[in-house]
Order: C-alpha cells, then structure tokens, then sequence
C-alpha cells in the first residue's frame, strides 16, 4: 500500500543520520575532544549500518519480499 511505501522510504530516508552520527564520533577523537575505544570502533559500525538495515527495512515493510525469504529458509509464517 501507498502508506507503508511511505512509511518504508522515511525509515530509509533516515539511514544518513547513522553517517552524520559516526562523522560526529570521528570529530570528536580527533579534535581530541573526547577519546575512548569504543568510540573510534562506533565510527566504522555507525557507517557500516546503513548497509545492513536498508535491507532490512525492505524486508520488514514489503510483504512479498519477506514471504520470499522466509519461504527460501522454510520458515512458515503466519499472514496477517
């Protein structure tokens, strides 16, 4: 339907912010503001993530698509 395409391109839509978020990490250490292990390992997760859950969103709002896999896997799924 019209509303979950929209409901699916926003979620994508906000997948950037995950960039500006570990761009804000990177800042951080270095203008040696703040420095912490995790924090310079979150830089490379935050910007990785966008690749990871675009797909995701995909399968999660998009029906046909999530049939498909969970048939690949031989997961039966109960249809709303």
């Amino acid at each position: 339907s019209t509303k979950k395409c929209c409901q699916m391109l926003s979620a994508q839509a906000s997948l950037p912010l995950l960039h500006v978020l570990g761009s804000l990490s990177f800042f951080l250490g270095f203008f040696d503001v703040w420095h912490d292990e995790a924090l310079e390992s979150c830089t490379f997760m935050m910007a990785e993530m966008t690749a990871i859950f675009s797909p995701l969103i995909v399968l999660l709002y998009i029906e046909d698509y999530r049939l498909a896999i969970l048939t690949l896997f031989k997961v039966t799924a109960v249809k709303k």
